[in-house]
């Protein structure tokens, strides 16, 4: 079989896997809270089931990927396991809890802003980390992605 066969075999194949996106109903409890509560303090209301599918939606696709919904709940849980809700705009300097206010964020880096607004620096550089995030697992699940109309190596 000659390279381009190969290459043509494995797109072939990884096209017709059949790959799910976690749902809000997909969610162990754990990881639904996260969610509808993420970046809430106590005594405000929680987000609403479109808010947390907001939510959802910011963890990049490959992240949330799976086979089915135990395995869309495992990879979203391993995603969010050590991120926080990060406010663009914090609680104290009058932001909201509404999805578009907030970023996932490596749970250190949130903690060490504090009370401070996200600079656009760093929600520049969170913006490549979700790129990169969704990159890297697209590779790691065997799925060559295509960039800038590239072909597939």
């Amino acid at each position: 079989m000659s390279d381009e066969q190969e290459r043509n075999s494995a797109f072939n194949a990884a096209a017709n896997i059949n790959v799910q996106h976690a749902q809000l109903q997909d969610l162990s409890l754990s990881a639904a809270r996260r969610l509808y509560k993420g970046g809430i303090r106590p005594g405000d209301p929680i987000r609403t089931r479109v808010q947390a599918q907001e939510m959802l939606d910011k963890i990049p696709p490959s992240q949330r990927a799976g086979i089915n919904g135990k395995s869309t709940d495992i990879n979203t849980q391993k995603y969010l396991s050590d991120k926080h809700a990060s406010h663009i705009k914090p609680h104290s300097k009058g932001g909201s809890n509404d999805p578009k206010n907030i970023k996932w964020e490596n749970a250190k880096d949130n903690l060490v802003r504090g009370d401070k607004p996200m600079t656009s620096q760093e929600q520049i550089r969170l913006d490549a980390k979700w790129h990169f995030d969704n990159l890297t697992g697209a590779v790691k699940a065997g799925v060559k992605p295509r960039l800038w109309g590239l072909p597939l190596v």
